[in-house]
């Protein structure tokens, strides 16, 4: 007998700046799921960059795909925020949409649904490297769909210098920092637990402001660079020639420290006013946008 499955197929989802070869279905230690297969499209995308075509989960015996569909979208979630957390993964109005499912005394059922995720050199990995980069890390996707779905608007956002300086107000946000001190102050505290896991450590360096005292405060790199975009009719023309590939390698990193605080904080739809968050992330577009 076939066993069951569900399969979603994918949108807007673009291998940018990286690959995976040797692609096969991955084991998963999972109470539902035995394996899941993310399967590369043929074509191209109108930009020359390949995308990911569908997501499949193999179900465990005597597990009911009907009975179980929220718990296996909530991990369906979770592994496509760490697509783009954990992997250059370009997302440009991203949703997952049920294309069938079977359960093993069912014949294969077709469902209309939709889980929406929104509202240079290649590097190629090996194909269980870039399934456990998207399986084996936390999200609080349970405890935090709005935010989440924040998250996912916030990246759709086609300027990369909106995107960062928006995801930027987003960390700001959920750490409940006043202050850009603040922001440095929370990161510094937490760099430890905040680099595990990481392609690099936070750093930092020396602001280009002197406090009140006469001293020169430390900053963040992510802080350091909100403020070089913020000013930059202060930098020289090379540095500002520099700033959109800045901006474009510190895009996913904060994206990641950003999910690394919701799990350690434990960030829930009910810590944080979503509407309000929403409305200053609009007046800070409309600015930008002036």
């Amino acid at each position: 007998m076939n066993k069951s499955y569900i399969e979603w197929d994918m949108h807007g989802f673009f291998l940018e700046g990286m690959d995976f070869k040797d692609n096969k279905k991955y084991l998963v230690e999972h109470e539902l799921v035995e394996s899941i297969f993310i399967e590369k499209a043929n074509s191209m995308s109108s930009l020359g960059t390949k995308k990911l075509k569908s997501l499949r989960f193999e179900i465990r015996d005597g597990i009911s795909v009907k009975d179980n569909i929220e718990s296996l979208t909530d991990y369906l979630e979770e592994i496509c925020i760490n697509l783009f957390t954990k992997n250059n993964i370009r997302v440009e109005n991203p949703g997952c949409y049920l294309s069938s499912y079977k359960d093993e005394t069912l014949n294969r059922t077709y469902l209309r649904d939709v889980c929406e995720m929104k509202d240079c050199l290649t590097e190629i990995k090996e194909s269980k490297d870039f399934y456990k980069d998207i399986i084996s890390h936390s999200t609080n996707i349970s405890k935090a769909k709005g935010l989440y779905n924040e998250l996912f608007r916030i990246v759709d956002y086609r300027d990369e210098t909106l995107r960062y300086m928006v995801l930027y107000e987003f960390m700001k946000c959920i750490i409940e920092a006043k202050s850009q001190q603040q922001v440095v102050k929370y990161l510094k505290k937490n760099k430890e637990y905040l680099k595990r896991d990481l392609y690099r450590e936070i750093d930092f360096q020396p602001s280009r402001k002197i406090n009140k005292n006469g001293k020169i405060q430390m900053e963040d790199m992510f802080t350091y660079l909100r403020n070089e975009i913020g000013h930059s009719d202060d930098l020289t023309v090379e540095a500002r020639g520099m700033l959109p590939n800045k901006i474009k390698g510190y895009l996913p990193y904060l994206i990641e420290v950003i999910n690394k605080i919701m799990v350690k904080e434990d960030i829930t739809d009910e810590k944080q006013s979503i509407n309000g968050i929403r409305k200053y992330y609009d007046m800070l577009v409309a600015d930008f946008e002036k």
